[in-house]
């Protein structure tokens, strides 16, 4: 378990109070943190589990005056989330601030999945902004979750050109969809979203026309397409030419397009809470992908766990 607490002082800073337990080992400390900090590392985890990026970094604890270093000359609160090849390992520190004889430690390692930076980063958001708590979630067992879904294709890294060129094309689809929306021909308010009430984008991933075919959806737990909601569809075209190269073309394809849609995520969060419509509910536009070859009917891209061939040096 490892569960963070933030308790403001002002609207800049507050202790940031962390617990962890794992293996039969426990701690627990604080660190003063501006919360822009603390918002960075959601931001962080968000990218380590969609844009390969390396690692996410949280510290904090004792600064000296006598340095400009951002970072603390002693921690008491370190949480260091590294990428490896189809894993996530979170390495916590937690310390107390007694002196060098009497001090309290611990070091914990736990293994994470791609699913767990996500749900760690929405609960990190919403405790900023609405208080309580926010747990990373550890998952022993990868195939215990009958919510996860595993890409059937390895994807290569570092990304190939026509996989990069598909994310920017499908991040600018992402920017222009609340333009296109039926409820106005002008810039959409926040009243006319919920009006609207579109609580995420379900997207068929459709092989034989080569596209995904994105439509608005409504509801909480199973969403369906939204009555009104227009179709935007996406050419695949140049993935299905190299999915045929492949000596499994369709679990090529549909592993590509779900990367996609990853990345399409990641832009729907950074989009919808740093753009016009700041205060829509931070669960509203999840994607959802359908016509996935074994997949569950509907699943949140978030929860598709991805392999990886790394390029040899």
């Amino acid at each position: 378990m490892l569960q963070l607490r933030y308790l403001p002082e002002d609207e800049w800073h507050g202790e940031l109070q962390v617990e962890a337990r794992h293996s039969g080992y426990s701690g627990k400390a604080g660190a003063y943190f501006n919360r822009v900090d603390i918002r960075n590392f959601a931001v962080d985890l968000r990218a380590l589990a969609v844009n390969g990026v390396m690692q996410a970094e949280l510290k904090g604890g004792y600064f000296s005056d006598s340095t400009t270093s951002s970072m603390p000359v002693e921690t008491h609160v370190g949480i260091h989330v590294a990428r490896k090849p189809t894993k996530f390992i979170a390495s916590v520190h937690l310390a107390d601030s007694g002196d060098a004889i009497q001090q309290q430690s611990v070091h914990l390692q736990m293994e994470m999945t791609w699913a767990s930076l996500y749900y760690a980063a929405d609960a990190i958001d919403a405790m900023l902004i609405e208080g309580g708590t926010a747990a990373f979630k550890v998952v022993q067992d990868r195939g215990a979750d009958p919510a996860l879904y595993r890409a059937r294709h390895r994807i290569a890294r570092p990304y190939p050109q026509f996989l990069l060129a598909l994310q920017k094309r499908f991040g600018a689809l992402i920017e222009t969809m609340p333009a296109n929306q039926p409820a106005s021909t002008t810039q959409i308010t926040a009243e006319e979203w919920e009006a609207y009430n579109p609580s995420s984008i379900i997207v068929e991933v459709d092989w034989l026309h080569a596209c995904l075919i994105c439509r608005w959806g409504v509801g909480d737990d199973e969403p369906t397409v939204a009555s009104k909601s227009p179709e935007y569809v996406f050419d695949l075209a140049e993935l299905k030419a190299e999915a045929q190269k492949s000596p499994h073309p369709r679990a090529f394809f549909e592993s590509y397009a779900a990367h996609v849609l990853s990345y399409g995520q990641s832009c729907l969060r950074y989009f919808y809470r740093d753009g016009p419509t700041d205060d829509v509910p931070l669960d509203l536009h999840l994607i959802f992908v359908r016509g996935l070859t074994g997949a569950p009917a509907q699943v949140w891209v978030s929860n598709i766990q991805f392999t990886y061939d790394e390029a040899q040096a």
